[in-house]
């Protein structure tokens, strides 16, 4: 039981792959439907009927197209690779750079709150020592202090 050849649709019109005449496409399963008539279809197959030899070197000629191909193909991928790791370089050196200067300013701005807060200290201790009398007179002011002195001195020693 044969099975459909026919590609081409009925009732197109087609140009002829051998002699190039339009012609309208009918319907028969044993017929592609590209060629006009059986002497174009029996001349194009005899037109394409090679020697051992030749399909030999066709095979030899399309492989080494193909290995031409590949190894343009691999060139160019790898100077595409080269290309993308100069780019993610240099990003990268980019982003250390911001990275530094940002380090830069974050060490700035501690430095300049430490100087503040060791300021506000230094403000905080002169006024604590403006509220103080200046001087312990008296023994009530003595007795205050040694108790003091005595209780840091336990402290210390513990």
């Amino acid at each position: 039981m044969p099975h459909n050849l026919q590609r081409i649709p009925e009732g197109t019109t087609h140009p002829c792959k051998c002699c190039g005449t339009v012609f309208t496409v009918e319907r028969n399963p044993n017929r592609s439907g590209e060629f006009c008539s059986r002497p174009c279809a029996l001349k194009s197959s005899r037109s394409k009927i090679r020697s051992h030899e030749q399909r030999i070197a066709d095979e030899a000629a399309m492989m080494a197209g193909i290995r031409e191909r590949q190894e343009r193909d691999r060139v160019e991928a790898a100077k595409q690779h080269e290309a993308d790791l100069a780019e993610q370089r240099r990003k990268s050196d980019e982003e250390f750079a911001r990275w530094k200067i940002r380090e830069a300013e974050i060490g700035r701005e501690l430095a300049d709150e430490g100087r503040r807060q060791a300021e506000s200290d230094h403000s905080e201790a002169l006024s604590d020592l403006e509220s103080c009398p200046p001087y312990i007179d008296g023994e009530l002011d003595r007795e205050i202090l040694d108790r003091y002195n005595e209780e840091r001195h336990r402290k210390s020693s513990n």
